[in-house]
Protein backbone atom coordinates (compact mmCIF):
# COMPACT_ATOMS: atom_id res chain seq x y z
CA UNK A 1 0.00 0.00 0.00
CA UNK A 2 2.96 2.45 0.54
CA UNK A 3 4.90 1.59 -2.89
CA UNK A 4 1.58 2.56 -4.50
CA UNK A 5 1.25 6.15 -2.66
CA UNK A 6 4.78 6.60 -3.59
CA UNK A 7 3.94 6.12 -7.04
CA UNK A 8 1.44 7.88 -7.59
CA UNK A 9 2.90 10.96 -5.46
CA UNK A 10 5.88 10.47 -8.13
CA UNK A 11 3.33 10.26 -11.05
CA UNK A 12 1.59 13.39 -10.25
CA UNK A 13 5.01 15.12 -10.02
CA UNK A 14 6.09 14.39 -13.09
CA UNK A 15 2.47 15.46 -14.96
CA UNK A 16 3.20 18.82 -12.67
CA UNK A 17 6.39 19.02 -14.62
CA UNK A 18 5.42 18.34 -17.94
CA UNK A 19 2.85 21.24 -17.12
CA UNK A 20 5.61 23.84 -16.64
CA UNK A 21 7.81 22.39 -19.02
CA UNK A 22 5.53 22.71 -22.04
CA UNK A 23 4.06 26.12 -20.52
CA UNK A 24 5.53 29.28 -20.50
CA UNK A 25 5.38 31.20 -17.01
CA UNK A 26 1.64 31.73 -16.10
CA UNK A 27 0.97 34.70 -14.18
CA UNK A 28 -2.30 36.54 -12.50
CA UNK A 29 -1.58 40.47 -11.35
CA UNK A 30 -3.77 43.63 -9.73
CA UNK A 31 -4.26 46.55 -12.90
CA UNK A 32 -6.32 48.40 -10.21
CA UNK A 33 -5.75 48.86 -7.51
CA UNK A 34 -1.21 47.76 -7.64
CA UNK A 35 0.53 47.03 -4.59
CA UNK A 36 0.91 50.26 -2.45
CA UNK A 37 -1.65 52.38 -4.40
CA UNK A 38 -3.80 54.69 -2.40
CA UNK A 39 -7.44 54.90 -3.96
CA UNK A 40 -9.52 57.58 -3.16
CA UNK A 41 -12.58 59.00 -4.44
CA UNK A 42 -14.75 62.01 -3.51
CA UNK A 43 -16.18 62.74 -6.71
CA UNK A 44 -17.84 59.86 -7.92
CA UNK A 45 -21.33 59.57 -7.77
CA UNK A 46 -21.03 56.16 -5.73
CA UNK A 47 -18.88 57.54 -3.39
CA UNK A 48 -20.21 58.49 0.04
CA UNK A 49 -18.87 60.03 3.67
CA UNK A 50 -18.12 56.57 4.66
CA UNK A 51 -17.36 54.38 1.47
CA UNK A 52 -14.87 54.74 -1.67
CA UNK A 53 -15.85 53.50 -4.82
CA UNK A 54 -12.97 50.60 -6.58
CA UNK A 55 -13.12 49.23 -9.76
CA UNK A 56 -11.28 46.10 -9.51
CA UNK A 57 -9.82 44.78 -12.45
CA UNK A 58 -6.72 42.45 -13.15
CA UNK A 59 -4.92 40.43 -16.11
CA UNK A 60 -3.48 37.01 -16.33
CA UNK A 61 -1.26 35.04 -18.74
CA UNK A 62 -2.36 31.44 -19.51
CA UNK A 63 -0.49 28.32 -20.49
CA UNK A 64 0.15 27.04 -23.76
CA UNK A 65 0.01 23.57 -23.28
CA UNK A 66 -2.54 21.70 -25.50
CA UNK A 67 -3.91 19.59 -22.65
CA UNK A 68 -5.14 22.73 -20.91
CA UNK A 69 -8.92 22.69 -21.00
CA UNK A 70 -9.83 25.59 -18.49
CA UNK A 71 -8.69 28.03 -15.69
CA UNK A 72 -10.35 30.04 -12.99
CA UNK A 73 -9.43 32.73 -10.65
CA UNK A 74 -9.45 33.33 -6.75
CA UNK A 75 -9.60 36.47 -4.89
CA UNK A 76 -8.95 36.50 -1.12
CA UNK A 77 -10.34 39.57 -0.11
CA UNK A 78 -10.13 39.73 3.49
CA UNK A 79 -12.22 41.22 5.04
CA UNK A 80 -14.70 40.05 2.65
CA UNK A 81 -15.88 36.48 1.33
CA UNK A 82 -13.56 34.90 -0.71
CA UNK A 83 -14.64 34.84 -4.35
CA UNK A 84 -13.95 32.86 -7.34
CA UNK A 85 -14.68 33.35 -10.90
CA UNK A 86 -16.50 30.08 -11.49
CA UNK A 87 -18.67 30.35 -9.59
CA UNK A 88 -22.05 31.98 -8.30
CA UNK A 89 -22.08 35.69 -9.62
CA UNK A 90 -17.60 35.59 -10.11
CA UNK A 91 -15.54 38.34 -9.20
CA UNK A 92 -17.03 41.58 -8.34
CA UNK A 93 -15.62 44.16 -10.67
CA UNK A 94 -17.15 47.03 -8.15
CA UNK A 95 -16.36 47.50 -4.08
CA UNK A 96 -17.32 49.93 -1.63
CA UNK A 97 -14.23 50.20 0.75
CA UNK A 98 -14.58 52.33 4.22
CA UNK A 99 -11.13 53.63 4.45
CA UNK A 100 -8.23 51.35 5.79
CA UNK A 101 -5.42 49.09 5.25
CA UNK A 102 -5.86 45.70 2.91
CA UNK A 103 -3.84 43.14 1.96
CA UNK A 104 -5.87 40.91 -1.10
CA UNK A 105 -4.60 37.93 -2.95
CA UNK A 106 -5.11 36.43 -6.54
CA UNK A 107 -4.78 32.83 -7.56
CA UNK A 108 -4.98 31.61 -11.05
CA UNK A 109 -5.71 28.37 -11.40
CA UNK A 110 -5.81 25.80 -14.99
CA UNK A 111 -7.49 22.83 -15.74
CA UNK A 112 -5.61 20.09 -17.47
CA UNK A 113 -7.44 17.16 -19.14
CA UNK A 114 -7.54 14.23 -17.14
CA UNK A 115 -4.88 15.86 -14.70
CA UNK A 116 -7.54 18.24 -12.78
CA UNK A 117 -6.89 21.70 -11.54
CA UNK A 118 -3.58 23.49 -9.72
CA UNK A 119 -2.63 27.12 -8.78
CA UNK A 120 0.07 28.04 -11.23
CA UNK A 121 0.39 31.93 -10.18
CA UNK A 122 -0.94 34.15 -7.67
CA UNK A 123 -0.07 38.38 -6.37
CA UNK A 124 -0.59 39.57 -3.19
CA UNK A 125 -0.56 43.68 -3.18
CA UNK A 126 -1.44 45.60 0.06
CA UNK A 127 -3.03 48.86 -0.68
CA UNK A 128 -4.70 51.68 1.10
CA UNK A 129 -8.33 53.08 0.43
CA UNK A 130 -8.42 56.96 2.14
CA UNK A 131 -10.87 59.77 2.82
CA UNK A 132 -10.90 62.70 0.47
CA UNK A 133 -10.78 65.85 2.56
CA UNK A 134 -10.55 69.46 0.90
CA UNK A 135 -9.05 72.12 3.53
CA UNK A 136 -9.74 75.62 2.60
CA UNK A 137 -10.07 79.55 2.87
CA UNK A 138 -13.03 80.88 3.82
CA UNK A 139 -12.85 83.77 1.12
CA UNK A 140 -11.90 80.63 -1.17
CA UNK A 141 -7.96 81.79 -2.23
CA UNK A 142 -4.46 81.96 -1.47
CA UNK A 143 -2.80 79.11 0.53
CA UNK A 144 -3.79 77.27 3.42
CA UNK A 145 -0.91 74.53 5.77
CA UNK A 146 -1.50 70.97 4.92
CA UNK A 147 0.73 68.42 7.30
CA UNK A 148 3.16 70.89 7.53
CA UNK A 149 3.39 72.17 4.29
CA UNK A 150 1.72 75.19 1.99
CA UNK A 151 -0.83 73.78 -0.50
CA UNK A 152 -2.97 76.00 -2.53
CA UNK A 153 -6.63 76.32 -1.49
CA UNK A 154 -8.95 73.60 -1.70
CA UNK A 155 -6.18 71.43 -1.66
CA UNK A 156 -7.10 67.42 -0.67
CA UNK A 157 -5.36 65.50 1.62
CA UNK A 158 -6.05 61.44 2.17
CA UNK A 159 -6.53 60.46 5.01
CA UNK A 160 -7.56 56.77 7.33
CA UNK A 161 -10.05 57.33 9.86
CA UNK A 162 -8.59 57.90 12.98
CA UNK A 163 -5.32 59.24 11.60
CA UNK A 164 -4.47 62.81 12.12
CA UNK A 165 -4.64 65.95 10.01
CA UNK A 166 -2.69 69.08 10.94
CA UNK A 167 -4.31 72.21 9.13
CA UNK A 168 -2.31 75.70 9.87
CA UNK A 169 -3.67 79.20 8.85
CA UNK A 170 -1.88 81.29 7.31
CA UNK A 171 -2.22 85.41 7.43
CA UNK A 172 -1.89 86.49 3.60
CA UNK A 173 -3.14 89.16 1.21
CA UNK A 174 -6.35 88.45 -0.98
CA UNK A 175 -7.68 90.85 -3.46
CA UNK A 176 -8.04 94.29 -1.75
CA UNK A 177 -7.99 92.64 2.58
CA UNK A 178 -5.20 91.29 4.40
CA UNK A 179 -6.32 87.78 6.16
CA UNK A 180 -5.31 87.23 9.41
CA UNK A 181 -6.34 84.27 12.25
CA UNK A 182 -7.58 86.37 14.73
CA UNK A 183 -8.31 85.73 18.70
CA UNK A 184 -8.94 88.79 19.34
CA UNK A 185 -12.04 87.97 21.77
CA UNK A 186 -14.05 89.36 18.91
CA UNK A 187 -15.29 88.06 15.97
CA UNK A 188 -12.45 85.23 16.18
CA UNK A 189 -11.40 82.92 13.75
CA UNK A 190 -12.02 78.98 13.95
CA UNK A 191 -12.21 76.11 12.07
CA UNK A 192 -15.26 74.47 10.36
CA UNK A 193 -16.29 71.20 8.95
CA UNK A 194 -18.52 70.70 5.96
CA UNK A 195 -19.62 66.97 5.23
CA UNK A 196 -19.82 65.64 1.75
CA UNK A 197 -23.17 67.11 -0.02
CA UNK A 198 -23.96 69.28 3.14
CA UNK A 199 -24.83 72.77 2.99
CA UNK A 200 -23.45 74.39 6.20
CA UNK A 201 -20.83 74.55 8.19
CA UNK A 202 -20.45 73.43 11.65
CA UNK A 203 -17.69 74.82 14.24
CA UNK A 204 -15.17 71.88 15.51
CA UNK A 205 -15.27 71.01 18.71
CA UNK A 206 -11.62 72.86 19.91
CA UNK A 207 -10.61 74.11 16.62
CA UNK A 208 -9.52 77.63 17.90
CA UNK A 209 -6.08 77.55 17.36
CA UNK A 210 -3.98 77.93 13.88
CA UNK A 211 -2.66 74.74 13.65
CA UNK A 212 -4.74 72.57 14.77
CA UNK A 213 -4.43 69.19 14.29
CA UNK A 214 -7.91 67.03 13.43
CA UNK A 215 -8.38 63.62 13.82
CA UNK A 216 -10.08 61.98 11.38
CA UNK A 217 -13.83 60.54 11.56
CA UNK A 218 -15.32 57.69 9.63
CA UNK A 219 -17.80 59.71 7.49
CA UNK A 220 -15.23 62.57 6.59
CA UNK A 221 -14.38 61.20 3.10
CA UNK A 222 -15.39 64.09 0.67
CA UNK A 223 -15.26 66.71 4.18
CA UNK A 224 -14.42 70.33 3.80
CA UNK A 225 -12.17 71.84 6.90
CA UNK A 226 -12.09 75.39 6.37
CA UNK A 227 -10.51 78.21 8.01
CA UNK A 228 -11.98 80.95 8.78
CA UNK A 229 -9.17 84.41 8.73
CA UNK A 230 -10.85 87.85 9.16
CA UNK A 231 -10.22 90.61 7.34
CA UNK A 232 -8.12 93.42 9.05
CA UNK A 233 -8.61 96.56 7.33
CA UNK A 234 -5.63 99.18 6.67
CA UNK A 235 -6.39 102.23 8.40
CA UNK A 236 -4.55 105.36 6.27
CA UNK A 237 -4.89 108.91 7.98
CA UNK A 238 -4.13 112.28 4.99
CA UNK A 239 -3.07 115.63 6.60
CA UNK A 240 -5.47 117.91 5.36
CA UNK A 241 -3.38 120.75 5.36
CA UNK A 242 -4.33 124.68 4.80
CA UNK A 243 -1.05 125.39 2.36
CA UNK A 244 0.48 122.36 1.09
CA UNK A 245 -2.00 119.98 -0.12
CA UNK A 246 -3.36 116.98 1.37
CA UNK A 247 -0.08 114.95 2.91
CA UNK A 248 -0.86 111.12 3.17
CA UNK A 249 0.46 109.69 6.45
CA UNK A 250 0.05 106.50 5.30
CA UNK A 251 -0.90 103.05 7.12
CA UNK A 252 -1.72 104.24 10.56
CA UNK A 253 -3.75 101.49 12.15
CA UNK A 254 -4.41 97.89 11.17
CA UNK A 255 -7.90 96.90 13.22
CA UNK A 256 -9.76 93.23 12.15
CA UNK A 257 -13.04 93.22 10.72
CA UNK A 258 -15.70 93.88 13.91
CA UNK A 259 -13.11 95.00 16.38
CA UNK A 260 -12.86 98.44 17.46
CA UNK A 261 -9.17 100.16 17.48
CA UNK A 262 -7.14 103.64 18.08
CA UNK A 263 -5.76 106.40 15.96
CA UNK A 264 -4.27 109.49 16.39
CA UNK A 265 -2.90 112.74 15.13
CA UNK A 266 -0.02 114.78 16.07
CA UNK A 267 -1.52 118.03 17.77
CA UNK A 268 1.11 119.82 15.93
CA UNK A 269 3.23 119.45 12.78
CA UNK A 270 5.88 121.13 10.76
CA UNK A 271 5.38 120.43 7.06
CA UNK A 272 7.46 122.54 4.40
CA UNK A 273 8.21 125.19 7.12
CA UNK A 274 4.95 125.93 8.90
CA UNK A 275 3.97 125.32 12.10
CA UNK A 276 0.65 123.48 11.77
CA UNK A 277 -1.53 122.67 14.48
CA UNK A 278 -4.30 120.41 14.80
CA UNK A 279 -8.27 121.55 14.14
CA UNK A 280 -10.64 118.28 13.75
CA UNK A 281 -11.35 115.30 12.03
CA UNK A 282 -13.48 116.00 8.90
CA UNK A 283 -15.60 113.49 9.79
CA UNK A 284 -16.24 113.95 13.28
CA UNK A 285 -15.46 117.64 14.51
CA UNK A 286 -16.09 117.00 18.53
CA UNK A 287 -13.04 114.27 18.48
CA UNK A 288 -9.72 114.70 20.26
CA UNK A 289 -6.20 113.91 18.14
CA UNK A 290 -6.63 110.38 19.55
CA UNK A 291 -9.81 108.44 18.76
CA UNK A 292 -11.67 105.21 18.81
CA UNK A 293 -12.92 103.74 15.69
CA UNK A 294 -15.01 101.01 14.16
CA UNK A 295 -14.02 99.91 10.76
CA UNK A 296 -16.29 98.54 7.89
CA UNK A 297 -13.57 98.11 5.37
CA UNK A 298 -10.21 99.80 4.34
CA UNK A 299 -10.60 103.22 5.31
CA UNK A 300 -8.71 106.73 5.01
CA UNK A 301 -9.32 109.37 7.86
CA UNK A 302 -8.75 112.63 7.30
CA UNK A 303 -7.04 115.17 9.94
CA UNK A 304 -7.42 119.31 8.96
CA UNK A 305 -4.37 121.16 10.15
CA UNK A 306 -4.32 125.50 10.19
CA UNK A 307 -1.43 127.39 9.97
CA UNK A 308 -2.48 129.82 13.18
CA UNK A 309 -2.58 133.77 12.08
CA UNK A 310 -2.45 132.98 8.12
CA UNK A 311 -5.26 132.54 5.65
CA UNK A 312 -5.43 131.12 2.25
CA UNK A 313 -7.96 133.89 0.98
CA UNK A 314 -5.60 136.83 -0.23
CA UNK A 315 -8.26 138.96 0.25
CA UNK A 316 -8.72 138.20 4.08
CA UNK A 317 -8.61 141.45 5.14
CA UNK A 318 -9.48 143.32 1.63
CA UNK A 319 -12.94 144.86 2.72
CA UNK A 320 -12.43 147.55 4.35
CA UNK A 321 -16.44 148.05 5.06
CA UNK A 322 -16.10 145.10 8.13
CA UNK A 323 -14.13 145.12 10.94
CA UNK A 324 -11.69 142.28 11.69
CA UNK A 325 -10.02 143.95 14.59
CA UNK A 326 -11.02 144.47 17.78
CA UNK A 327 -9.06 145.53 21.22
CA UNK A 328 -11.22 144.96 24.35
CA UNK A 329 -11.28 147.33 27.30
CA UNK A 330 -8.92 145.21 29.30
CA UNK A 331 -6.08 145.65 26.25
CA UNK A 332 -7.28 142.00 24.83
CA UNK A 333 -6.36 141.94 21.39
CA UNK A 334 -9.21 139.66 18.56
CA UNK A 335 -8.82 139.39 14.78
CA UNK A 336 -10.90 137.42 12.88
CA UNK A 337 -10.96 135.89 8.91
CA UNK A 338 -11.67 133.49 6.69
CA UNK A 339 -9.26 130.69 5.65
CA UNK A 340 -10.43 127.39 4.06
CA UNK A 341 -14.09 128.45 4.12
CA UNK A 342 -13.97 128.79 7.62
CA UNK A 343 -14.03 131.41 10.08
CA UNK A 344 -11.44 132.04 12.48
CA UNK A 345 -11.12 134.00 15.75
CA UNK A 346 -7.54 134.80 17.57
CA UNK A 347 -7.03 136.37 20.50
CA UNK A 348 -3.86 138.05 21.73
CA UNK A 349 -2.56 139.19 25.46
CA UNK A 350 1.37 140.50 24.69
CA UNK A 351 -0.07 143.38 22.43
CA UNK A 352 -0.04 141.50 18.88
CA UNK A 353 3.49 139.73 19.89
CA UNK A 354 1.88 135.90 19.84
CA UNK A 355 -1.60 135.22 18.83
CA UNK A 356 -3.49 132.22 19.52
CA UNK A 357 -6.74 130.11 17.96
CA UNK A 358 -9.48 130.52 19.87
CA UNK A 359 -12.88 127.80 20.24
CA UNK A 360 -10.06 125.28 20.98
CA UNK A 361 -8.44 125.94 17.61
CA UNK A 362 -11.59 125.38 15.63
CA UNK A 363 -13.33 127.68 13.44
CA UNK A 364 -17.07 129.07 14.63
CA UNK A 365 -18.41 126.87 11.68
CA UNK A 366 -18.58 123.80 9.82
CA UNK A 367 -20.24 124.75 6.61
CA UNK A 368 -18.45 126.92 4.23
CA UNK A 369 -18.79 130.46 5.35
CA UNK A 370 -17.12 133.72 4.03
CA UNK A 371 -16.79 137.39 5.04
CA UNK A 372 -17.06 137.76 9.00
CA UNK A 373 -16.93 141.29 11.10
CA UNK A 374 -16.58 142.15 14.18
CA UNK A 375 -17.26 144.29 17.02
CA UNK A 376 -16.73 144.40 21.21
CA UNK A 377 -19.00 144.89 24.25
CA UNK A 378 -17.43 147.37 26.08
CA UNK A 379 -19.18 146.29 29.65
CA UNK A 380 -17.96 142.72 29.92
CA UNK A 381 -14.74 142.71 27.77
CA UNK A 382 -16.65 140.32 24.72
CA UNK A 383 -16.99 140.54 21.21
CA UNK A 384 -19.45 139.08 18.55
CA UNK A 385 -18.71 137.89 15.07
CA UNK A 386 -21.09 138.12 12.20
CA UNK A 387 -20.58 136.18 8.43
CA UNK A 388 -22.07 134.74 6.19
CA UNK A 389 -22.82 131.24 5.67
CA UNK A 390 -23.96 128.58 3.38
CA UNK A 391 -27.54 127.07 4.01
CA UNK A 392 -28.31 123.88 1.57
CA UNK A 393 -28.77 125.83 -1.60
CA UNK A 394 -29.05 129.27 0.00
CA UNK A 395 -27.15 131.25 2.80
CA UNK A 396 -27.69 132.83 5.83
CA UNK A 397 -26.33 135.13 8.41
CA UNK A 398 -25.32 134.01 11.93
CA UNK A 399 -23.38 135.45 14.67
CA UNK A 400 -21.25 134.41 17.41
CA UNK A 401 -20.86 135.99 21.16
CA UNK A 402 -17.89 135.21 23.19
CA UNK A 403 -18.25 134.83 26.96
CA UNK A 404 -15.25 134.98 28.76
CA UNK A 405 -16.14 134.00 31.64
CA UNK A 406 -15.76 130.40 30.22
CA UNK A 407 -13.45 131.17 27.29
CA UNK A 408 -16.75 129.59 24.89
CA UNK A 409 -19.05 131.08 22.06
CA UNK A 410 -22.64 131.31 22.03
CA UNK A 411 -23.79 130.78 18.18
CA UNK A 412 -27.37 131.48 16.15
CA UNK A 413 -28.83 132.89 13.42
CA UNK A 414 -29.72 136.11 12.35
CA UNK A 415 -31.49 136.00 9.56
CA UNK A 416 -32.30 133.33 6.62
CA UNK A 417 -31.92 134.29 2.71
CA UNK A 418 -34.89 134.24 0.18
CA UNK A 419 -35.27 131.02 -1.97
CA UNK A 420 -33.92 130.63 -4.63
CA UNK A 421 -30.84 133.22 -3.81
CA UNK A 422 -27.58 130.93 -3.56
CA UNK A 423 -24.43 131.22 -0.72
CA UNK A 424 -22.00 132.37 -4.42
CA UNK A 425 -24.60 134.50 -5.68
CA UNK A 426 -23.85 137.96 -3.42
CA UNK A 427 -21.29 138.59 -0.74
CA UNK A 428 -23.91 139.71 1.85
CA UNK A 429 -20.87 141.84 3.86
CA UNK A 430 -22.45 141.69 6.94
CA UNK A 431 -21.49 144.15 9.93
CA UNK A 432 -22.50 144.25 13.39
CA UNK A 433 -22.51 147.05 15.88
CA UNK A 434 -22.75 146.30 20.25
CA UNK A 435 -24.45 149.00 22.16
CA UNK A 436 -24.42 149.15 25.74
CA UNK A 437 -26.04 146.24 27.23
CA UNK A 438 -27.07 143.14 24.79
CA UNK A 439 -28.53 145.08 21.72
CA UNK A 440 -26.66 144.38 18.64
CA UNK A 441 -27.33 146.15 15.22
CA UNK A 442 -26.67 143.59 12.35
CA UNK A 443 -26.79 144.88 8.74
CA UNK A 444 -26.32 143.10 5.61
CA UNK A 445 -26.31 143.60 1.68
CA UNK A 446 -29.26 141.41 -0.14
CA UNK A 447 -28.83 140.39 -3.38
CA UNK A 448 -31.17 143.13 -4.93
CA UNK A 449 -28.47 145.45 -3.84
CA UNK A 450 -30.65 147.04 -0.83
CA UNK A 451 -29.68 146.58 3.10
CA UNK A 452 -31.37 145.03 5.46
CA UNK A 453 -30.66 144.99 9.43
CA UNK A 454 -31.94 142.92 12.52
CA UNK A 455 -31.38 144.46 15.95
CA UNK A 456 -31.07 141.43 17.93
CA UNK A 457 -30.43 140.67 21.90
CA UNK A 458 -27.57 138.91 21.93
CA UNK A 459 -28.88 136.21 24.57
CA UNK A 460 -32.05 135.97 22.67
CA UNK A 461 -32.31 137.05 19.18
CA UNK A 462 -35.11 138.87 17.78
CA UNK A 463 -35.45 139.55 13.94
CA UNK A 464 -37.28 143.28 13.04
Amino acid sequence: MKKLFIIQLLLTVLICLNVTENSPAQSIYFTNPVNSQTVHDAINEAATQTTIPLNLTYGWELSNDPNLIGYYIKLFPPPYPDQQSNIGNGIDQWWYLPPATYTWRLELWETYNGQGSFKVAEQTITFYVKHTIIVTNNFYDGTVNIDGEAKSNGSSSFKITGENLLVGAIDQQSGNYYRVWNQSGINNSKWQRKPMNAGNFQPINGGTTRNFNYTVASNDNGAEIQGVLKKRYDIYRDDQTEFDGTVPAGIVANIVDQNSGQISAPFQQNINGKDYRFVWWTDDHNLATERTIWPIDNETYTALYKYPHHSNNANAYANNSQRKFVRTPDGTMYITYESMDYIWVEKSTDNGQTWNIMNNGKPLNTDEAKLPSMDYGAADNTFVVVWQEKWGTSYKIRYAVYNPSDNTFRIDDVDFSPPGTGFSDINTNPVVGWSYGNNALFVWESVTHQLYYSICLLNVPSTT
